[in-house]
């Protein structure tokens, strides 16, 4: 049986609840449609490794890492830690990291579908 193939997809704001920053973390790769390792690499090169034990909250990111998810995906970073205030930023709807991102995804997603036609 063939493994499905994820779907990358630009990042769209979802009603979650928080549960810990672990959890946010992975909320907001899986409903990008991200790997560990695709994430990683987009927030200034993290292995998979690590993005993993940010995830399990085995280790706390540094706040560098935060600031990019903040401008990336517009995350409130507030929120992200404690749970507390709104979910996202709204400032960061047209930063340049966003729209790197975007950038990023698109050119990703032509290369899975060139490979897919080989």
């Amino acid at each position: 049986m063939a493994k499905k193939k994820k779907e990358i997809r630009h990042w769209r704001y979802e009603p979650f609840k928080w549960q810990g920053w672990g959890k946010v973390i992975r909320h907001i790769r899986k409903s990008s449609g991200l790997t560990q390792q695709q994430l990683g690499w987009f927030i200034d090169g993290y292995s998979r490794n690590r993005i993993s034990r940010y995830e399990a909250e085995e280790v706390s990111p540094p706040a560098t890492f935060w600031v990019k998810m903040a401008k990336t995906f517009g995350l409130n970073t507030l929120w992200a830690l404690t749970g507390e205030g709104k979910h996202y930023v709204a400032e960061y709807q047209e930063s340049k990291e966003r729209s790197r991102y975007n950038q990023w995804l698109t050119l990703l997603s032509k290369e899975e579908a060139y490979l897919r036609e080989l």
